[in-house]
């Protein structure tokens, strides 16, 4: 494997393709998230291969955006942390039960420091598709960007008349 290559696995926290040495301790969560992506390997062996709906083919397990969704003034609003980012960097979809952001996080250039170098920073593609309510307007969306947060506003679909939610009891074991 190439130096190249050793240098990103060291960036990411991973242990170097040899074996599992003292990179492993770097980042604890590289480890949980290869450990989980190995048991869902697994699974997929079991139960036959099934999309999982919170994976994406095309993501690469670097990192995902945080998002938020939220209904404000009769607007669906969604919201995506995207810090170190530009609104170039991102592209939004949206169809009439969909939304899709997707982008990617590049690294500028590798910092030449002398001595000691740690980075918890994570670089590359995402893709996040959304499932939208049923009677969202997809034609009135609008899209901003500022201060690394992209925003999506949409009018919110009319709830339905007449239904009210109900309180469930939770039993006991």
């Amino acid at each position: 494997m190439g130096a190249k290559i050793e240098k990103r696995r060291e960036k990411r926290g991973l242990a170097p393709a040899g074996g599992r040495g003292a990179q492993w301790s770097m980042n604890p969560f590289a480890g949980m998230r290869r450990l989980s992506d190995e048991m869902e390997r697994i699974f997929e062996g079991i139960r036959g291969a099934r999309p999982r709906p919170w994976h994406d083919f095309e993501f690469d397990g670097a990192w995902l955006p945080d998002i938020e969704v939220f209904e404000k003034k009769k607007n669906l609003v969604v919201r995506a942390d995207v810090p170190g980012m530009s609104k170039d960097d991102i592209t939004v979809t949206i169809g009439d039960d969909t939304l899709t952001i997707e982008g990617e996080r590049k690294l500028d250039e590798e910092e030449k420091a002398e001595g000691y170098y740690r980075s918890e920073r994570t670089y590359g593609r995402f893709h996040r598709c959304l499932a939208l309510p049923a009677g969202v307007d997809a034609d009135k969306a609008t899209a901003s960007f500022k201060d690394g947060v992209l925003e999506v506003t949409m009018p919110a679909p009319p709830a339905p008349a007449g239904k009210k939610g109900q309180r469930l009891e939770i039993a006991g074991a």
